[in-house]
């Protein structure tokens, strides 16, 4: 008798972990899902974002990219973009183009996957992300093949629910320190 007694109470005891421990997981799920989702939901509200690659070699710039997009009405957004490398004579030079687009669909100019699989580890912290990413997952994160040396530092900062910065520095395969940022303004 004591011992089905204490059989039951540890079938009670388990049952009772067991939905505790599929909550738990369910929800780290869904986190990074959620801060996608939040992410492309306060892009659609944006008035303009600025995309800044600076490539360093020892402290010196060797290349920046800068893209810059303001969203007009209809539908379409006035694009600038300032490419800047070493000439010749190791000065930075910079070409500058720029043009109006029809039909910018927001979803598609800023993709990134969140997933839990893609991340070394992660943070969640007052609404903003930091997390570590190996060098395999880079192009599941971003959606584009970005060569690094070991692991990159993705920071994603919200401010009232709107995603304000996202920032991922990395080491190049070559040994230059990068730094890719989007800001976005609403």
């Amino acid at each position: 008798m004591k011992k089905n007694k204490i059989f039951i109470l540890m079938i009670l005891f388990v049952a009772t972990l067991i939905p505790m421990f599929t909550a738990c997981t369910k929800n780290s799920k869904d986190e990074l899902k959620n801060y996608e989702k939040a992410i492309k939901e306060s892009i659609k509200n944006a008035t303009s974002m600025e995309t800044t690659l600076t490539t360093t070699d020892q402290d010196v710039v060797v290349y920046k990219y800068v893209k810059s997009i303001t969203f007009l009405e209809n539908n379409s957004a006035y694009v600038s973009t300032d490419v800047s490398s070493l000439d010749k004579s190791f000065e930075l030079s910079t070409k500058t183009t720029s043009e109006t687009i029809d039909n910018v669909n927001k979803n598609e100019i800023q993709k990134i996957s969140l997933s839990k699989k893609y991340f070394n580890n992660y943070m969640l912290e007052n609404q903003n992300f930091v997390g570590e990413i190996s060098q395999d997952n880079m192009k599941n994160i971003f959606n584009y093949d970005i060569k690094i040396k070991d692991v990159a530092k993705l920071i994603i900062t919200f401010e009232e629910e709107k995603v304000i910065k996202i920032e991922c520095t990395y080491e190049t395969e070559s040994g230059k320190q990068a730094v890719l940022t989007t800001n976005y303004e609403y």
